[in-house]
């Protein structure tokens, strides 16, 4: 069995919310990637874990047994973790980093990967970024980079970098039907769309014409950017992504970016730090390099 800790978060958010709609908004990410991801989860282990109870869903007695043991697993993982990574190695500085996926994937990891840091010891995962506040604030995580801000006494947060969002889609298929400049035209377009798109979306609609359209078709849905990027490719839909995730493919012909209107959509981006606490200087001198880069 495979077991993927984005499916426990999900299952505990549905139970502590109540439903799948807040659980959504808790998680920023969709209702539908809520419901697939139940229902992957439910998949796995071959139980129900919420049934209909007039509008609402409530969780079954399989579901409430293994809450205690998603519980146990999740509080046990993190006291090894914490155990693990606050060890220093002999050699070599250990840093614990947490980024929402998008950036973490394509602009932190490639970063890292330059010589200049190839004397750390690292960690990086891509948490949800409630779950990169709560590992900051225990202590797990030197160093966090999010999308938003959490009114928090016990963190500190530093605008590092602007990225663009933008329109893309397949040069072989246009949907020159459509209309790009009228806001309306889009509830006709399939879209791609993943876990952080809701977000994503709804930053560049705003930004581009100051409203949302009534809804967006999802004609595929991913967890991550790389499967998003290859059905645009295919000219399966349209969707909105920081640029650097797709200057490769912009350079080889195969995405084009689409720009409506005359307007740029930035999205800040924040490192996250724990304000109880002195910030060492391999994370102050990378803070420092990622905004050289705006």
């Amino acid at each position: 069995m495979r077991l993927d800790t984005r499916y426990i978060d999900t299952f505990l958010a549905v139970l502590e919310t109540g439903g799948i709609a807040r659980a959504a908004e808790q998680l920023c990410i969709t209702q539908p990637a809520v419901s697939h991801r139940i229902k992957m989860f439910e998949r796995e282990l071959n139980i129900r874990l919420f049934k209909p109870q007039g509008r609402k869903i409530v969780p079954t007695d399989a579901a409430r047994r293994l809450e205690k043991i998603c519980r146990h697993y999740l509080n046990e993982l993190s006291a090894f973790h914490s155990e693990l990574f606050r060890s220093d190695g002999k050699t070599r500085e250990t840093i614990c980093i947490g980024s929402v996926s998008g950036f973490g994937r394509f602009f932190l990891f490639p970063l890292l990967c330059a010589p200049e840091f190839s004397h750390l010891r690292l960690h990086l995962t891509y948490p949800l970024a409630r779950d990169i506040f709560r590992d900051i604030e225990e202590g797990n995580y030197q160093l966090g980079f999010v999308y938003h801000k959490k009114l928090s006494h016990r963190l500190i947060f530093h605008p590092v970098y602007n990225e663009e969002l933008v329109l893309i889609g397949s040069p072989q298929r246009h949907f020159e039907a459509a209309d790009f400049t009228d806001v309306n035209s889009y509830q006709n377009i399939p879209f791609i769309t993943y876990d952080e798109s809701d977000y994503v979306f709804g930053k560049w609609f705003e930004s581009n014409f100051r409203k949302q359209p009534r809804t967006i078709p999802s004609y595929h849905h991913f967890e991550e950017l790389e499967e998003v990027i290859a059905m645009v490719v295919r000219g399966d839909g349209l969707s909105i992504v920081p640029d650097y995730t797709v200057s490769r493919e912009v350079k080889n012909h195969e995405i084009e970016i689409i720009r409506p209107t005359k307007n740029i959509c930035y999205n800040q981006v924040y490192a996250v730090t724990p304000a109880n606490m002195t910030i060492g200087k391999t994370v102050i001198n990378f803070i420092e390099r990622i905004k050289s880069l705006t």
